[in-house]
């Protein structure tokens, strides 16, 4: 896995940020919504 600061320090082709986003996304926003969604039906 790449070094975002170094990443983000330099002009990266879009390509790239769609890797790093899909990463992002698959691995924080994906769990983060779910376990929302649980708690607030729990409620």
């Amino acid at each position: 896995m790449t070094d975002l600061t170094t990443t983000l320090g330099k002009p990266v082709c879009l390509a790239e940020w769609e890797k790093v986003l899909s990463r992002c996304y698959s691995y924080y926003i994906i769990p983060i919504m779910s376990a929302y969604i649980r708690l607030k039906e729990e409620t």
